[in-house]
């Protein structure tokens, strides 16, 4: 049977706009369905709350069109013959802006930096930001800029962040109008690009270049990846950015590793689970997700909110190895290591 594409999609392009949840009415969480074509939008309730551990919403294009049956008069099938679309080169940052926020001297004024120094020390937060690639930025006092450069070392972006200096927790406040901004976006508002073309690729990806056996384990938030790079270095621990930010296109650079998918409680597992079985099949990737806090987690509250693998490791005992439900993490973290995945 013939594959066919999908007309419409979530909008992922850069710049988009997002809205007010109907379900938990958050503003500012709601992405959009698009049609993949004219990337006009769908109905205004037709999209996913960014907050799905908590909110659930999720009001899908079928749904929307069996809803409104009146409707399918006007839409087009997905599976009619589109036009071969040209494909526009990856633009890159150059190296100066990543080096000049990379300056030590501005790291005090790094949240994150000040949070990693306060759990750990100074010189592993050093350290760790260096390895990571962890700049501050102007954008909002404090903030943090977490950049992407691929396998190749080009630079592709960087997400900019603020996080509380004390918990570590992202900062959202009526003064700041987004969650996120992006160094190619302000880049581009002062001119130095015209034209930008965004291709993600995982944060913590150069990493790759200098340990080419050792398997990959990948969380969603960068701030976990770093963290955990510390409790398991066995690993290298790639970050996605977000739950519905793992694709296959991200993944082709992980051909002939072995992949551990370590998802946030909540939806995480479910949504990964099918990511897995699509990347699998189509790169023949050795990918498995980790049923690790699925088997840690006793609090239905942790599994609402959330909860990711930094949450469980920075719960110790007297000896320093993390602990829960008398348990050790990092016993299980290993535990996959002996499935050798075979394909055909």
């Amino acid at each position: 049977m013939t594959k066919h594409n999908t007309k419409y999609t979530l909008n992922n392009l850069p710049g988009k706009k997002k809205y007010q949840c109907p379900s938990c009415g958050t503003q500012k969480s709601l992405t959009r369905y698009i049609d993949s074509e004219t990337h006009d939008e769908l109905a205004d309730e037709v999209g996913i709350c960014d907050r799905i551990n908590n909110c659930n919403y999720h009001y899908t294009p079928k749904k929307y069109f069996t809803d409104n049956p009146g409707l399918k008069k006007d839409f087009k099938p997905s599976f009619l013959p589109r036009p071969i679309a040209k494909v526009k080169p990856t633009s890159y940052i150059e190296f100066e802006y990543l080096i000049k926020s990379l300056n030590k001297d501005h790291r005090r004024a790094n949240n994150l930096f000040l949070y990693l120094a306060s759990i750990f020390n100074e010189e592993i937060a050093h350290k760790l930001c260096d390895r990571y690639l962890v700049g501050t930025s102007k954008r909002w006092n404090g903030a943090s800029i977490y950049w992407q450069m691929d396998i190749e070392m080009k630079i592709r972006t960087g997400c900019i962040m603020l996080h509380n200096a004390k918990t570590g927790k992202r900062i959202h406040t009526p003064e700041i109008d987004q969650e996120k901004d992006w160094v190619h976006s302000r880049l581009k508002s002062k001119g130095v690009f015209k034209e930008f073309n965004l291709q993600q690729c995982f944060f913590g990806e150069h990493l790759l270049s200098f340990e080419i056996d050792m398997p990959i384990a990948i969380v969603e938030s960068e701030r976990t990846a770093i963290i955990c790079s510390l409790y398991e270095p066995n690993y290298i621990w790639l970050a996605t950015g977000g739950i519905h930010s793992l694709n296959v296109t991200k993944c082709q650079v992980l051909k002939g590793r072995k992949v551990l998918l370590c998802p946030d409680l909540g939806k995480g597992f479910e949504i990964w689970n099918e990511k897995a079985k699509k990347i699998r099949q189509e790169l023949h990737l050795n990918i498995k997700v980790s049923e690790l806090l699925e088997k840690l987690v006793v609090d239905e509250n942790e599994k609402l909110k959330g909860f990711d693998l930094e949450d469980y490791y920075l719960v110790k005992n007297a000896e320093g190895k993390a602990i829960k439900n008398g348990i050790e993490i990092s016993e299980l973290l290993t535990e996959w290591e002996t499935i050798d995945v075979k394909f055909k």
